[in-house]
């Protein structure tokens, strides 16, 4: 497993203090231990004892140690340890379980759930998980962050993270559509076609095949969808900074797409 052998350092990176109540988390500390440069074989064997569910509790107990341990500017480092915890979470190969992304987004909307745990799931979904997904589950999870970003009763710096993750997550989509497309793929070795290809989609020099146009519709039409809430966001006179600014941003990232000429 190079995930978990690559990651393995994290746990020990930070302080090794168990909180009270601590069972899984508090057991994959002990076992840090037990680092070499080549693994942890002990700690490995452990973490694929652990079911997804108590995957998923270990990563709140660790989640609640980082939140009233680490300062909110090293919550992005400290949620590195959330690699090692369920790094077995993810298939390794095929598609994600349903029930696994449902308990993953379960997490990301649910008030009750502590911000560390809220901010950490967001990370993991868009950054570690997101080319594992499928087209709908893409779909479900980006809906799931705009319910975020919409919530008032959410902590402000989750919902403008949950914005900066849903504005990244649309791009790439849509990106990866436009580059996945026969006419696109040997541009790749011209470098000023390359870095001019948006220009070039625009004004209909490259053309785009049929399928290509209809997956970027089905995203286009999305955006369509979630842009009068940003707007309505970013105008909103008693909206938090953080929020306002990131709707503002996600915004002028959907405005700068290019659009395909029609045909």
């Amino acid at each position: 497993m190079t995930v978990i052998r690559l990651l393995m350092f994290v746990v020990l990176c930070l302080p090794l203090c168990a909180s009270a109540g601590t069972n899984y988390w508090g057991h994959i500390q002990a076992l840090g231990k037990f680092n070499t440069p080549q693994g942890n074989p002990q700690m490995e064997s452990y973490l694929r004892s652990l079911s997804p569910e108590e995957m998923l509790q270990a990563a709140r107990e660790y989640s609640e140690y980082a939140q009233s341990t680490f300062p909110e500017e090293r919550w992005a480092e400290a949620s590195g340890t959330l690699l090692v915890i369920l790094a077995l979470y993810g298939p390794e190969e095929g598609a994600f379980p349903a029930d696994r992304l449902a308990a993953l987004l379960a997490g990301v909307t649910d008030n009750r759930e502590g911000r560390f745990f809220r901010e950490s799931m967001v990370r993991l979904l868009r950054q570690t998980y997101w080319r594992q997904l499928t087209t709908e589950q893409r779909r479900e999870s980006r809906g799931r962050f705009l319910a975020v970003v919409t919530n008032k009763k959410s902590p402000a710096q989750l919902r403008a993270l949950a914005c900066r993750e849903l504005e990244l997550a649309v791009a790439e989509d849509y990106r990866q559509v436009i580059h996945a497309d026969r006419n696109v793929r040997p541009l790749r070795t011209d470098k000023t076609k390359w870095s001019n290809l948006n220009n070039l989609i625009r004004s209909g020099e490259v053309r785009l095949d049929a399928e290509t146009r209809k997956s970027l519709k089905s995203v286009r039409d999305e955006i369509a969808n979630i842009t009068p809430t940003l707007a309505t966001l970013s105008q909103d006179a008693a909206e938090s900074p953080e929020v306002k600014d990131r709707a503002q941003t996600a915004l002028k990232t959907f405005a700068d797409l290019p659009v395909v000429p029609e045909q």
